[in-house]
């Protein structure tokens, strides 16, 4: 199976391209570039290189992917530019300060 490949098998990453597997195992070990939290939410960041991109087939304006599993258990994906990315971690940052207070 390619990087870039959909999974179609039942289960965690049904629908998901074939790296986010790989990608949540290095979730699983501690190696994500980034957690952030939309309050109890963890959301796992992973940063791209040109490397990167080429082999996930990203466009060169995606900075990141970004992954987080759903209280059923699925994990979900999302490719983010720069622009997206801070705007993310700006809500994060946001709700974090108004659970603070």
């Amino acid at each position: 199976m390619q990087p870039t490949d959909t999974i179609k098998d039942p289960g965690k990453f049904e629908g998901e391209p074939a790296y986010v597997r790989e990608l949540w195992e290095n979730v699983l070990d501690g190696r994500s570039d980034e957690t952030l939290y939309l309050g109890d939410q963890p959301f796992d960041v992973f940063y791209l290189d040109d490397v990167d991109r080429d082999r996930y087939e990203e466009s060169t304006d995606t900075v990141a992917i970004i992954l987080w599993e759903t209280e059923q258990g699925f994990v979900n994906h999302a490719a983010v530019t720069s622009r997206e990315l801070k705007a993310f971690r700006r809500d994060c940052e946001a709700l974090s300060a108004e659970e603070d207070s």
